[in-house]
């Protein structure tokens, strides 16, 4: 089917072209609109081989033929419908519709809109693999000459890396596909990803969008963190952040003993522990937490805010929470800030849900 479509040799077509190509009444009614004109030549294909044309009549008692043009191939006269002649276009926004919704069980989430000035090309909604970390989600068809070109064109441009879903990727020349590749996009086949009994198999999806992320770069090399498997469309209202405290041994033979604070995070049905060292919270040579871990625990603590009214607290808190949110962000795939500042409390007030073990007691 995806095949067909990449290749139909015209932007509009007669009733009858699209049941002998597409076969379901349904398909047409979803893909194509009708528009205002009309067919004014049909072709016929001889038993034997090859096709002539014919031309539309209407006859004196009102009906509609299709006449072989073709004296010698004597074709039988072609009783027609208004609705066999009227013409059909494809709708790239409705296809585009249809892509989204087949496709929602890979975390699309579905947002069909024109992609700027390339006609061909709709965005169809954003893939989100974890958390909030989000790639756009294309729909391209080349309808005339030199569109598929404007729709990969439009890809190469963007400042982030994307996904364009096509027809078929097989006419694709080999210098278009690495430079997509080299933006870190990727042009998909929907050809590839069709099953026998269905338009789009999702398993299929599935697979071709995760190889799609797992190729990715590492937009934060230097933070070395445990990431957390947040659900795709997680956002920091969902985060649960508890602050603990362990007793430790120092010596077993003395039974001294220490303190070790630990945060356990929750998102769904997930729970995760984490040690300053996994957030890249720790100091190798001083063998301590970092202010960073510090001030995380501070907010937990307090409910999840510090408010600094007039004093110069602000700026104590605003130069480590910088390098806090950027862990934070990594380790969580999100793209917000989670503690913004709250300008009518003078406070930072965390986004994430923050508890104690006192608050549990």
């Amino acid at each position: 089917m995806w095949k067909k479509l990449s290749n139909l040799p015209r932007h509009e077509h007669n009733n009858a072209f699209l049941l002998k190509h597409f076969g379901s009444a349904d398909t047409i009614r979803a893909w194509f609109d009708s528009t205002s004109n009309f067919d004014t030549q049909f072709h016929c294909e001889h038993p034997e081989g090859g096709h002539c044309s014919r031309r539309i009549c209407e006859m004196p008692d009102g009906k509609v033929v299709a006449v072989c043009n073709d004296d010698e191939a004597a074709c039988p006269d072609l009783p027609l419908t208004r609705s066999d002649i009227r013409l059909h276009t494809l709708n790239l926004s409705k296809i585009a519709g249809i892509i989204a919704e087949l496709t929602a069980d890979a975390s699309i989430y579905a947002d069909v809109q024109s992609a700027g000035e390339a006609v061909n090309c709709i965005r169809i909604g954003h893939y989100m693999p974890r958390g909030t970390i989000r790639f756009p989600v294309f729909f391209g068809l080349s309808i005339y000459d030199g569109e598929l070109d404007a729709a990969i064109n439009y890809l190469l441009s963007l400042d982030k890396p994307a996904i364009m879903l096509l027809p078929s990727i097989e006419d694709v020349p080999q210098a278009k596909l690495n430079a997509v590749k080299s933006k870190d996009s990727v042009l998909i086949g929907l050809q590839d990803l069709q099953a026998d009994s269905s338009l789009i198999d999702i398993a299929k999806v599935d697979e071709a969008f995760k190889l799609f992320f797992e190729a990715q770069k590492d937009p934060d090399p230097k933070i070395n963190c445990k990431i957390f498997p947040a659900p795709p469309g997680a956002t920091w209202g969902k985060f649960i952040f508890e602050w603990q405290e362990e007793q430790l041994l120092n010596d077993a033979r003395t039974k001294k003993e220490h303190k070790r604070e630990i945060l356990m995070v929750t998102c769904g049905n997930k729970t995760i522990r984490y040690e300053p060292d996994d957030l890249n919270m720790w100091h190798t040579r001083s063998k301590k937490p970092t202010l960073q871990w510090n001030l995380l625990g501070i907010f937990i603590q307090n409910g999840g805010e510090i408010c600094c009214g007039g004093n110069g607290n602000a700026d104590n808190v605003k130069s480590q929470k910088a390098e806090l949110i950027r862990k934070m962000k990594k380790a969580f795939s999100q793209s917000e800030d989670p503690i913004p500042w709250d300008d009518d409390e003078k406070c930072y007030k965390c986004k994430f849900v923050c508890r104690n073990e006192q608050q549990n007691q």
